[in-house]
């Protein structure tokens, strides 16, 4: 018998799964070091959330020439772009890749490192993740009034709106704007220790700071961290900011600076100025209540100063659709970022929110689903209830602040535990103009829809073919459902483990699986050797488990042999992942762009066996532990003889084992036969256990 060959380290890509999760789980790629520069990355897979970037640090080592070097990369997706921190002269540079509309999946890149004179290459994938987002669908229930206007003898206020809240020094501290009998606009502050007792609060009329008379409203509150300031940001007119030590103090506040010297010729209205800050930019947002949203930005170290001319990032067709009172927050444990901004909708133009997100700052927006529109809003009328013995007291909720875990600069918040602090009116209040509506301040608190933590019905499938037709013991299966994990992991070595992120175990009849890969709505597993006799099929129930709780149980049809061959597209179908066992090369179109591949048809003159990458072909000879890959030298046979079909020709068997390198990836050796149709897409099948996979799977074979 001829001894199994190892995957090229190209191919151990073949554990690259995509499927109707659209998410991955990669192995690792060793890089290449040819000519007078060694050239590596710090690591073998990026991983990429949607609409977000991630980097790698990249290594050189140099003989003879000490010219500038530079970075290229192929591979890419359509979607995403990479930048480079060339190295020059230097012996260490950057990658950095944003995935700002890439579809989910893995991608085989390589990256290519010139001086004009030596080079050199490393392969690496790629995987972009669904980003974390904000839960779907929300109700909210809502208290009655908890701040209303107090006028006195020079403040006649008539309502309290726009409000900015933080918890800081063992207090709620709020600034609002007030409007007066004459319309004209200031602002309060206000603090209490419990909400309960916010009515009681006593307001302090911002008028009375230095400075801060006259027409100043829309407030936003927080802490810069590097200049250990606190910032006081508002509408007076153009956007202004005033800076204090102490926001408990109001009446410390400086004096109104500007954040431009006149208004941007690209601005028609500007108003509702919400600032927030990353790692290395400030980002000013607002609207202009004609259905655009704008965006400008500056370093952390030149703000507040600096700031770039304003860009629209979102316009709507009907102003009403995109109105005003922008917040944008980030979120907690995600890399994303949500928007909302106040909306007008029904045949009355109530007030509501909707929602957006976004993988960074600087990113495109995207409708939050299921929290878009007036019929299902982020926060509205129609999914909002008043707390019992609440009189349902108003149809708007407009301008207001979600309540923040903290209070400095990335104004962060907990997806999971939201509370808003909105302003709501009185329906029956027929005030003769805006400035007159008694605008008053309740707080909602939400709560969240959670998708079930379930396997779906029929949601475990062969990780090569993907195909309904039961899963065999020792196979790598994808099992699919909702809520499996809270994030993302990847497996890095084996043996592999049984335990990934918050997923404690998954069970078939209660052995635990391998895990290669977990996520939201996929997890790729190990199907356990001795789930069942090896020589029975039957049915077994699969159990994940987080430390949250565990999904019902689920049947699985379980087969002797099930198999799969894996392909390229990482989808069970089109070209496989077989390769000439003398060249290394896939047998795949001349020049085919697949990653880093060389492609080649087999030649059938050559005699050259044929290496097929696959699983499912059941239990092996001798046997082996769960978890771990067939590498201390010991071929293991399959106990079934696989067929393979090459354009429906019966290939001459060499032997079918499994892989030393990875756990239950099976290698399956053959040579052609003489009478092998030839062209660039002859399908490939495997027969074993009475199934046989699909002919559309593919090689390309010439004469």
């Amino acid at each position: 018998m001829k001894n199994p060959v190892p995957l090229l380290p190209a191919l151990c890509l073949s554990l690259s799964f995509i499927g109707w999760g659209g998410e991955a789980g990669t192995a690792p790629v060793t890089p290449l070091a040819p000519n007078g520069i060694t050239l590596q990355l710090s690591t073998s897979t990026l991983t990429v959330p949607e609409g977000s970037s991630a980097s790698a640090a990249v290594t050189l080592a140099r003989t003879g020439n000490t010219g500038s070097v530079s970075f290229s990369v192929t591979g890419l997706p359509a979607g995403a772009t990479i930048s480079y921190l060339n190295p020059d002269a230097a012996s260490s540079g950057q990658i950095t890749v944003m995935a700002t509309t890439a579809a989910v999946g893995t991608y085989a890149l390589t990256l290519q490192a010139t001086d004009g004179t030596n080079s050199a290459s490393s392969s690496f994938s790629l995987v972009v993740n669904a980003a974390a987002q904000a839960p779907a669908t929300y109700a909210w229930r809502s208290s009655g009034p908890l701040i209303s206007a107090i006028p006195n003898a020079t403040h006649p206020i008539v309502s309290v709106k726009d409000p900015t809240a933080v918890y800081f020094n063992n207090q709620w501290n709020v600034y609002a704007t007030t409007a007066d009998t004459s319309g004209n606009w200031n602002m309060v502050y206000l603090n209490f220790p419990d909400w309960s007792q916010a009515s009681a609060a006593q307001p302090y009329y911002m008028d009375a700071t230095p400075g801060l008379s006259g027409y100043h409203c829309a407030p936003e509150l927080f802490y810069f961290t590097p200049q250990n300031k606190w910032y006081l940001i508002y509408q007076s007119g153009p956007p202004q900011y005033s800076t204090a030590d102490d926001p408990t103090q109001p009446q410390t506040w400086t004096p109104p600076q500007s954040f431009f010297a006149s208004q941007p010729s690209i601005v028609k209205n500007w108003l509702d100025f919400w600032a927030i800050c990353d790692s290395a930019n400030c980002y000013l947002f607002f609207t202009d209540d004609g259905g655009d949203f704008y965006r400008s930005q500056t370093t952390t170290a030149d703000f507040p100063n600096g700031f770039s001319t304003p860009q629209i990032i979102m316009q709507a067709t009907t102003g009403g659709d995109l109105f005003e009172a922008s917040r944008t927050y980030s979120l907690k444990g995600s890399t994303q970022y949500l928007t909302i901004v106040e909306a007008m909708g029904g045949p009355y133009g109530h007030r509501y929110f909707r929602a957006f997100l976004a993988g960074s700052l600087d990113g495109e927006w995207t409708p939050a689903t299921g929290a878009n529109s007036f019929a299902a809003p982020f926060l509205g009328g129609d999914n909002v209830t008043f707390a019992t013995g609440v009189t349902p007291w108003t149809d708007d909720f407009s301008h207001g602040e979600i309540i923040r875990t903290g209070y400095d600069e990335t104004l962060q918040i907990d997806p999971n535990n939201l509370q808003f602090l909105y302003q709501g009116d009185n329906p029956a209040a027929n005030a003769p103009s805006y400035s007159q509506i008694p605008w008053q301040l309740g707080l909602a608190t939400a709560t969240i829809s959670h998708a079930v933590l379930a396997v779906s019905a029929g949601g475990v499938l062969n990780s090569g073919s993907y195909t309904a037709q039961g899963v065999a013991p020792g196979s790598i299966v994808s099992i699919f459902g909702t809520n499996l994990a809270a994030s993302t992991a990847t497996a890095s070595a084996n043996p592999l483990p049984t335990a990934l992120s918050d997923v404690t175990s998954v069970t078939f009849n209660n052995i635990p699986a391998g895990l290669f890969f977990v996520s939201q709505n996929q997890i790729n597993a190990q199907l356990p050797f001795d789930v069942l006799p090896s020589d029975q099929g039957g049915t077994v129930n699969v159990v994940v488990s987080r430390s949250s709780g565990e999904s019902p149980a689920q049947n699985v049809t379980v087969t002797p042999a099930s198999p799969g061959i894996f392909t390229t597209t990482a989808n069970g179908l089109g070209q496989a992942f077989a390769y000439d066992n003398s060249t290394g090369a896939l047998a795949a179109p001349a020049g085919a762009a697949i990653g880093p591949f060389a492609t080649t048809p087999l030649s059938l003159a050559s005699g050259h066996a044929l290496i097929i990458a696959c699983t499912g072909l059941g239990v092996v000879t001798p046997s082996i532990d769960n978890y771990v890959a067939a590498s201390d030298g010991i071929f293991r046979n399959t106990l079934l003889q696989p067929t393979v079909l090459i354009g429906g020709v019966p290939a001459q068997p060499i032997y079918s084992v499994l892989s030393p390198q990875f756990a239950s990836e099976y290698q399956i050796g053959v040579t052609p036969a003489a009478n092998t149709p030839t062209g660039n897409a002859v399908s490939l099948q495997i027969q074993i256990g009475g199934v046989t996979t699909s002919k559309q799977v593919t090689i390309a074979v010439a004469p």
